[in-house]
């Protein structure tokens, strides 16, 4: 499991050659506004720009990142040893605020596709979507 958030900002480095995607759910109180691969000398970064929607401080958020090769083939990530590899973000972002992140992940990784997980706020509550496994299930199908 990757864990942190790394909020630099994407120096432009050679970008890969497919278009990510991503997924927002209608009631998630997180809109993911962008996700980028590049390049990078031992793995790939993939690059998260979110929004919270919300009028609530969230502590943690987590997003689920499938990893597609350059034949748009899964490809799993050696650390998650799977194709859906879960990011977490462990840092508050404020009410309706904007914020990115920086991860690792497999060398290879061509294109993704990321899809928000859970969000944690402040106050000890949490949203969850239940319909995670549907998704990856209907976009690992389609290759």
């Amino acid at each position: 499991m990757v864990t942190g958030c790394d909020t630099s900002q994407n120096e432009g480095s050679a970008t890969a050659n497919a278009k990510p995607g991503f997924v927002n759910s209608p009631d998630a109180p997180v809109s993911i506004n962008s996700i980028n691969v590049e390049k990078a000398p031992l793995y790939h970064e993939i690059f998260i720009d979110y929004t919270n929607n919300t009028p609530k401080i969230i502590d943690q958020i987590e997003f689920c990142v499938l990893l597609f090769d350059e034949n748009g083939n899964p490809l799993v990530d050696t650390h998650a040893q799977s194709c859906a590899k879960p990011i977490i973000c462990k840092k508050q972002l404020v009410p309706h605020g904007i914020a990115n992140g920086k991860w690792l992940v497999q060398l290879g990784t061509k294109n993704i596709k990321a899809h928000l997980v859970r969000v944690t706020y402040y106050d000890g509550t949490a949203w969850e979507d239940p319909g995670l496994a549907k998704w990856v299930e209907a976009e690992i199908a389609k290759y």
